[in-house]
C-alpha cells in the first residue's frame, strides 16, 4: 500500500534511520525537499507500507521522485505506482536501482554519497558567501553542462523556496572574476548537503573545486554540521576521497530514455 502523509509523519518515519555519525544522505536530501516544497503544496509525500507496516518513503516535486526503502517493499505495486505518476527521473539507492531500471526501461546512472569528518588544509582563494543568485547562476550555468537548458527563474525559484533551510550561495574569485561555485541546498537535523561544485573551463585543475569544497566544509563544522555530498562522476569520487570525504553508500539516478 502506497498513500499520501504530511511532513510531520515523514519526519517521525524516517528520525531512526538518520544517524548523526554516519548521517544517510538519501534520506537528508528527501526528507529536506519535503521540508521546503511541501509548506507551498510544490511536492507529494508518500509512505510505503508492507503487511501494514511502514518500509520506506518517497517525495515527488516537480517531475522528480526521491525514494527511500527501510525494508522489503511490495516492487510490482511501487512499479505500477511510478508508472502511474508520470516521472520522468527517480533517484534511489543502487539495489532498487537496478531492479527499476530494468522494470521501467529507464536509464541508470549510478553514483556514490560521501561526508567529510574533518577537513584538511586547502588553496587560499577569495571566497565568499553570496546572496545574489543571478552572479552565482552565470557561474554555475557556464561551468557544468546539466544547466544549460535550465533557466534562472527555474533556478532562483529553487532557492527561493529553499530559504527555508536556509539555502547558501557561495562564490570563488580567479584572476579578478567569480570562477568557481558551492551551495548547501539540502539540510536536516545536523546534516547539511553539498551541491553545485563548478568550475569554469578556463580556470580547472588550478585547485578551485577542491578549495570551494574544503571551505564549505570548514563553515559547516564550525557550526556544528556534518558536510555530505552525492556524486555520479568517478575521477571527482576520486578528488573528494583526497580532501577528506569518506564513502557512505551507493545510489542511482534514473532516467526515461527519449
Amino acid at each position: 500500500m502506497i498513500k499520501e502523509i504530511n511532513f510531520d509523519r515523514l519526519a517521525f518515519l524516517c528520525e531512526p534511520y538518520i544517524s548523526e555519525k554516519k548521517p544517510n544522505v538519501m534520506l537528508v536530501r528527501l526528507v529536506s525537499n519535503a521540508f521546503c516544497f511541501s509548506h507551498n503544496g510544490l511536492c507529494t509525500i508518500y509512505e510505503i507500507q508492507n503487511a501494514e507496516k511502514s518500509v520506506g518513503v518517497m517525495c515527488r516535486y516537480g517531475g522528480a521522485i526521491t525514494i527511500y526503502l527501510f525494508k522489503k517493499a511490495d516492487f510490482k505495486e511501487l512499479c505500477c505506482f511510478l508508472s502511474a505518476l508520470g516521472v520522468t527521473s527517480v533517484e534511489c539507492d543502487a539495489a532498487l536501482g537496478k531492479k527499476l531500471a530494468k522494470a521501467l526501461a529507464m536509464k541508470k546512472i549510478d553514483g556514490r554519497s560521501f561526508y567529510n569528518p574533518r577537513p584538511k588544509n586547502y588553496l587560499d582563494y577569495t571566497f565568499e558567501e553570496t546572496e545574489n543568485v543571478s552572479h552565482f547562476f552565470d557561474v554555475l550555468k557556464a561551468a557544468d553542462p546539466y544547466y544549460e537548458d535550465i533557466s534562472y527563474e527555474e533556478y532562483y525559484c529553487d532557492v527561493f523556496y529553499r530559504q527555508k533551510l536556509p539555502a547558501r550561495l557561495f562564490l570563488a574569485e580567479y584572476g579578478g572574476k567569480n570562477a568557481a561555485t558551492a551551495a548547501i541546498m539540502h539540510k536536516y537535523n545536523n546534516v547539511s548537503i553539498i551541491s553545485d561544485v563548478a568550475v569554469l573551463k578556463e580556470c580547472r585543475r588550478r585547485g578551485l573545486g577542491s578549495a570551494v569544497t574544503g571551505k564549505v566544509c570548514e563553515i559547516l563544522l564550525k557550526e556544528g554540521q556534518i558536510p555530505t555530498l552525492m556524486c555520479t562522476e568517478k575521477c571527482v569520487q576520486k578528488l573528494y576521497r583526497k580532501i577528506g570525504f569518506k564513502p557512505l553508500l551507493k545510489f542511482s539516478m534514473l532516467y526515461f530514455t527519449k
